[in-house]
């Protein structure tokens, strides 16, 4: 499909002219591009950035200049972006495939895997598949997805079955785990995927400040009787929780999908207006 005009088309120029030029320019004011090349050095420099899964930035943007990329409409200046942050992706990735350049900081608070509450390790994982894929599927450019698989293919060896029963604090990389196997086949993410899904609620996750439901963790998935905790959290699971039903048939996943639907819907969406309200 292809949009030639209206609301749309307009959003897409100026997503082209404006949006990201400007992206760009503030990933390398805001230290994310930095916080790559920095790993090239022996002796790195401090990490930029309050949050250590700010290279989620650098992957969304990926994804989005992927679609423009294949589409055509891309400049050269968004086009040498791309090919540039593929290009430190693969040069700092460890050789193991873990890749985030917070934990990779041998002067970092954590170590890797320390902190799955609230490191987000697997979160940014999940948006470096979607990004691959994205590249692979748009511009025919598997560099990324390399990239993508050696991380995924980390996951599976050490989360795996058999492997540590853990999961992330914000849900996100089930849905990705799902893509990547729709687009190699490798039914080892589906597994995976499912496994995230499954392992939620069961006391994997370490509770400090905000309590179990904050991170849909207090009850299994198919136990849950209504959408809780941070919404951002509950949306990316329950999508990617949809994604496992959708590629196994799993009607129980189904049933707790319909009555959590149910429930948002009837009792936690509302409609709200900035007008002052006023009588007929």
């Amino acid at each position: 499909m292809r949009i030639t005009g209206g609301l749309l088309r307009q959003w897409q120029d100026r997503n082209r002219r404006a949006t990201i030029p400007h992206v760009i320019e503030q990933l390398r004011a805001a230290g994310n591009v930095d916080n790559l090349s920095r790993l090239l050095v022996a002796d790195p420099p401090a990490y930029r950035g309050r949050y250590p899964f700010l290279d989620t930035d650098l992957y969304k943007t990926l994804e989005g200049l992927a679609y423009e990329i294949g589409a055509g409409h891309a400049d050269e200046g968004a086009r040498a972006f791309f090919d540039e942050i593929v290009g430190l992706l693969q040069r700092v990735q460890a050789e193991d495939g873990y890749l985030n350049s917070f934990f990779q900081d041998p002067a970092a608070a954590k170590k890797p895997w320390e902190d799955l509450t609230w490191g987000h390790e697997l979160y940014n994982l999940g948006h470096l598949i979607q990004a691959a894929v994205a590249a692979n599927r748009r511009m025919g450019d598997d560099r990324l997805l390399a990239v993508a698989i050696r991380f995924a293919d980390l996951v599976v060896r050490r989360f795996g079955e058999g492997g540590e029963e853990a999961v992330c604090g914000h849900p996100e990389v089930e849905m990705a785990l799902v893509e990547l196997y729709r687009e190699t086949g490798d039914r080892d993410y589906l597994t995976q995927a499912r496994l995230f899904v499954d392992r939620r609620g069961r006391g994997h996750l370490e509770h400090g400040i905000m309590p179990p439901e904050y991170f849909q963790d207090h009850l299994p998935f198919r136990d849950l009787p209504s959408v809780t905790g941070h919404a951002v959290r509950m949306a990316y699971l329950a999508a990617g929780a949809t994604d496992v039903y959708l590629e196994t048939g799993d009607r129980t996943i189904l049933e707790a999908l319909v009555r959590l639907w149910d429930d948002m819907v009837t009792t936690k969406l509302y409609l709200w207006s900035s007008s002052p309200t006023t009588s007929p």
